[in-house]
């Protein structure tokens, strides 16, 4: 049986591709989405460049929108117009749900008041479906906006019947400034906590997955999970609490820096400075495994290296207690980013619970801050799966580092990536290894 994943399926240097266009708009450029795509378009399927193509999308729409709002105008481009530009988008009438909501929430967002009814004769997908997107982006941006001081509304049937546990922060007491994050079950928003004048990360269920017994019950025991988890080095969470309209969300502490995908995009990381903040995350996972529990999705996106220079670990969707077998029902409880993945996790089985799995994501963490590349370069499940049985692994591992790294640390990457989870050191050696390559690594650049 796979394993079912809720990352979204893009090539990592894809994934860089996007990061590197929305900086672009943040620095006042005006990238072209074409040029983007000619310039990523090698190895890629059709559906996967398609998938970043309505990603590029929805990153330009928003901030067309928001630079039209800021010149006072009441326009800027619509579906149909990147539809003609792009043909790798499809036609009009191919159009996926999500963006063509994304269009209406951008518009909503901006200054604009866009009816149903245009959207109904914009488009051809079924009425009631299009009715649904449109209107869940409606209550999305009013909760956004207004911190509704009403009683909590009982919660839908099924919901009810599944789980309803106490969750009492009061949502009216929480503003959303700004989304920080976003992964297939949540977004991540930096906001205010009013009465204590304080900021926050907010960390809201998506809305599709509010009458989901098994999606709730996976935000709730990560919230669980971290309230029991030692604080040094862990992002905090502060409560659960009920959103208006029935959907879950959980505040935690805003961090003040960059998550290791980003730092290693923006500027290049010395040998040093990578083998220390790993030796610093083995540490922090060893507390985490101390505690009970294995996290199960380490990859850079999920450590944070605050500004002050604090490393800190967060978003434990996928932990669980040491030992933990597969959950009946629950299969893709255990799993993560197929690009970050460990072997034993895509094999077409759960396996229990193990450190291993999480020695095996630092590996790919250091992989990531010395090359800047994923230990998979594989878009789905299936082709992963026929590359972890080829006899040339390790050398693949080895070969992509660069040759000023100390042997010390492409030993330890390398054994930390061992296809064999038995074949994988514990965390304390990662940690001492790291710190014994560091100076090595200072003298190798020097």
């Amino acid at each position: 049986m796979l394993i079912h994943y809720l990352a979204d399926c893009m090539l990592p240097h894809h994934e860089d591709a996007l990061e590197r266009f929305e900086n672009a708009w943040r620095s006042e450029r005006k990238p072209a989405i074409a040029s983007v795509l000619r310039d990523v378009k090698a190895g890629a399927s059709e559906p996967t460049q398609r998938a970043l193509a309505i990603e590029l999308v929805k990153v330009d729409l928003e901030y067309r929108w928001r630079a039209a709002q800021a010149r006072g105008r009441k326009s800027a481009l619509k579906l149909e117009a990147y539809a003609t530009r792009l043909p790798i988008l499809g036609t009009v009438a191919e159009l996926p749900l999500d963006l063509i909501a994304e269009e209406y929430r951008v518009r909503r967002r901006f200054g604009d008041a866009p009816q149903m009814e245009e959207y109904f004769a914009r488009f051809i997908h079924p009425r009631a479906e299009l009715a649904a997107a449109l209107e869940a982006v409606d209550t999305e941006l009013a909760e956004e906006r207004v911190p509704l001081a009403v009683a909590t509304p009982r919660a839908p049937r099924l919901l009810r019947r599944a789980v309803d546990p106490q969750a009492p922060l009061y949502y009216g007491d929480y503003v959303l400034k700004r989304q920080i994050g976003s992964g297939g079950l949540c977004r991540v928003y930096a906001g205010v906590q009013l009465s204590l004048r304080k900021e926050v990360a907010i960390k809201v269920l998506r809305r599709q997955f509010w009458n989901s017994p098994d999606a709730v019950g996976r935000f709730l025991r990560e919230a669980q999970i971290v309230a029991l988890l030692p604080r040094e080095g862990i992002v905090g969470i502060h409560g659960l609490g009920r959103l208006p309209r029935g959907g879950y969300f959980m505040v935690m502490d805003l961090v003040d820096g960059l998550d290791f995908r980003a730092l290693k995009t923006s500027g290049q990381i010395h040998e040093s400075q990578a083998a220390e903040i790993v030796a610093t995350a083995a540490e922090i996972v060893g507390r985490v495994h101390a505690a009970g529990y294995v996290h199960g999705d380490i990859k850079p996106a999920n450590l944070l290296l605050e500004y002050g220079g604090r490393v800190q670990l967060t978003d434990f969707g996928f932990a669980r207690q040491l030992g933990a077998a597969e959950v009946p029902g629950q299969e893709w409880i255990l799993g993560g980013t197929p690009a970050f993945l460990a072997p034993e996790l895509a094999s077409g089985f759960s396996p229990p619970a193990s450190p291993a799995i999480d020695v095996f994501g630092l590996g790919t963490v250091l992989l990531w801050l010395l090359t800047g590349r994923a230990v998979h370069e594989q878009c789905n499940v299936g082709d992963l799966q026929r590359s972890l049985h080829e006899s040339t692994w390790d050398a693949r591992v080895c070969e992509r580092m660069p040759t000023a790294v100390p042997s010390p640390l492409v030993d330890i990457c390398r054994r930390c990536l061992a296809r064999d989870p038995k074949h994988r050191p514990a965390l304390d050696e990662v940690a001492t290894q790291c710190r014994q390559s560091a100076p090595l690594a200072n003298r190798s650049g020097a």
